[in-house]
């Protein structure tokens, strides 16, 4: 397998290529992602925000988080940024470089908490430091003074809470002086042109604002669920310090993975330990309990397995689509999906058991059925988001 995931791969190419600085990353952002080892060590597995700052920014100079909960973090380059505020607060009479002291810069301004939270400000901030960072100078061996600007990424996590879709209307004040602060950062020639990156990372596209998702000065990547192998990788990793684990699973690390498709990592370590620390077997039933159970609480209470032990025998009347419906879980059971229909449309009057028919047909099937919700929602782009964060979990 390759070193890096596919998206970070799409990433790292699409960012090489220059053609693009803005990077919006959706999708399984909460998971944990897999890391190259380091100095040929076992393989990582690191947040997101760590794995790009750690992998992915590793040749960077300064790497700056920011989210409306913990405000502007320092996990790189601590040194540079003090001395820009340093700078900053000489001129605009401000107190964010007081620190009780100069060693652990970045560790320091956390703990200090100086740094402004509220997202007009602290984007703000890093913007002039982005501006400052891209305008360094030095002198070479022949006394003359050339450009020396710095490597800068910045990354806003919880981006849906700073740039939240909205009507036209509500884009007054700050929240459309923020909006066209991420906006600039993609578009701006002299950004996408210098050695600096700005990641957008958010659950779903449908809850950051349509200006930026429908920017072509960005690109959009989803953070995929992760494969069969994967996940075949992962649980070997994950059980290599678990003696008991060829004892009470009934599955070796392929066949275990490949019951896990669909899951996230975290899922996967939640079930897997669940079961080997309290001494339980991992057997078909169990996973298939727990698994059912991961995916609704993840999915939060979006979905919910139908299990039914009637099948269309249960059903009176109806012959014909009871007939039709035989044939197509004939199919199913077969493998034969391309020969399927995309979907059913059941139409009827109140009472005339159009769900009766659906669970009967669960049964008959055999296999996990999902029912979906009520995923309408009030708010503008709520119900998209729901809708996206749905098919991303069951895709």
């Amino acid at each position: 397998m390759s070193a890096l995931t596919p998206w970070a791969e799409e990433m790292r190419g699409i960012f090489r290529s220059g053609s693009t600085s803005q990077f919006i990353l959706y999708g399984g952002v909460h998971d944990v992602v897999a890391a190259p080892a380091a100095d040929g060590g076992a393989r990582r597995y690191l947040s997101l925000p760590a794995f790009l700052t750690e992998v992915m920014f590793e040749p960077f100079d300064v790497v700056l988080h920011y989210d409306r909960g913990r405000g502007v973090r320092v996990k790189k380059g601590g040194p540079h940024f003090y001395k820009f505020l340093e700078a900053f607060d000489a001129f605009q009479g401000t107190n964010w470089a007081r620190l009780p002291e100069k060693t652990h810069v970045g560790e320091a301004l956390d703990l200090a908490n100086l740094l402004p939270r509220d997202a007009p400000r602290a984007l703000e901030l890093m913007h002039r430091f982005l501006r400052g960072s891209q305008s360094l100078t030095r002198v070479d061996d022949a006394g003359r003074r050339v450009a020396a600007p710095l490597k800068v990424a910045l990354v806003v996590e919880y981006a849906e809470f700073v740039a939240p879709r909205a009507d036209a209307l509500q884009l007054v004040g700050e929240r459309s002086q923020v909006l066209i602060q991420l906006l600039e950062w993609a578009s701006d020639p002299a950004i996408a042109g210098a050695f600096v990156a700005t990641v957008l990372i958010t659950d779903a596209l449908a809850g950051l604002h349509p200006a930026l998702v429908e920017s072509p000065y960005n690109a959009k990547l989803q953070v995929q669920l992760p494969s069969a192998a994967e996940l075949e990788e992962y649980v070997a990793d994950l059980t290599a310090g678990e003696p008991d684990f060829s004892r009470l699973s009934d599955f070796g690390s392929r066949e275990l993975a490949a019951k896990l498709v669909g899951l996230s990592r975290v899922n996967v370590r939640t079930l897997v330990l669940r079961a080997l620390r309290n001494g339980e077997r991992l057997t078909h039933g169990f996973i298939s309990e727990l698994r059912k159970e991961l995916i609704e609480k993840e999915a939060g209470g979006l979905v919910e397995f139908v299990e039914s032990r009637r099948t269309l025998d249960a059903v009176a009347g109806h012959e014909e689509a009871k007939a039709w419906l035989r044939q197509d879980a004939e199919l199913f059971r077969r493998g034969a999906v391309r020969a399927l229909p995309m979907g059913y449309l059941l139409a009827g009057r109140i009472g005339t058991g159009k769900t009766f028919l659906v669970t009967c047909l669960a049964g008959e099937v055999g296999v996990p059925v999902v029912e979906l919700k009520n995923f309408r929602d009030k708010w503008v782009g709520s119900t998209e988001g729901n809708l996206e964060k749905i098919f991303t979990i069951l895709r």
